[in-house]
């Protein structure tokens, strides 16, 4: 399977707390300091809509943002640029940024804290797929497989979004007794 320009949102741990205006300019000091390995451009911020993209941080390979969408707020990284390589490869790729937008976040603002074993994965393509069954098992098994490096063998709950106008997207949960720390899943991806 080739996975093209895909977004994955890591959701917030419940009782985090945060401010759209500290997100706002935590992603401009981002931008000023170089703080992640892409290039980022600016800042737009929705905070004005309810339950909206909230604030973005436009990069030119990829928009990161503290995303408010359906009352589920999580930190989202969306691929913009097609990716080379395996979908394993760009799963990786994904998972580590927005991994690492969750390190940063969290160390920036206190009362925040990202779930990793809660993310929504959605494919921002749909010239590329077709979106029916063959595809989303195609998706299933590459996620499962690639869950299991990062969360280890324990059960994995996949809810497809089922909206056929909608883009393809599954809601992933990892039944682990305890968060894990970003820090410790970015470990697992670098080996």
């Amino acid at each position: 399977m080739e996975l093209q320009f895909p977004q994955v949102k890591i959701f917030l741990a419940a009782g985090a707390s945060y401010r759209l205006e500290d997100v706002r300019a935590t992603f401009t000091r981002w931008i000023q300091q170089e703080a992640l390995p892409e290039l980022l451009i600016d800042v737009a911020d929705y905070s004005h809509m309810h339950q909206g993209p909230g604030v973005v941080l436009v990069g030119h390979e990829a928009n990161w943002s503290l995303d408010e969408g359906e009352g589920r707020p999580g930190l989202l990284y969306g691929v913009k640029q097609q990716r080379p390589g395996s979908a394993r490869a760009v799963l990786i790729h994904v998972f580590r940024r927005v991994l690492e937008g969750c390190v940063l976040l969290e160390t920036s603002l206190p009362g925040l804290r990202f779930d990793p074993r809660r993310a929504r994965v959605t494919l921002n393509d749909r010239l590329g797929g077709d979106g029916g069954e063959a595809a989303y098992r195609a998706l299933e098994a590459e996620l499962r497989s690639f869950l299991a490096v990062l969360h280890g063998p324990v059960p994995l709950r996949l809810d497809r979004e089922r909206d056929a106008k909608r883009r393809m997207a599954v809601e992933v949960a990892a039944e682990l007794a305890a968060i894990p720390a970003p820090n410790a899943l970015l470990g697992k991806l670098a080996s």
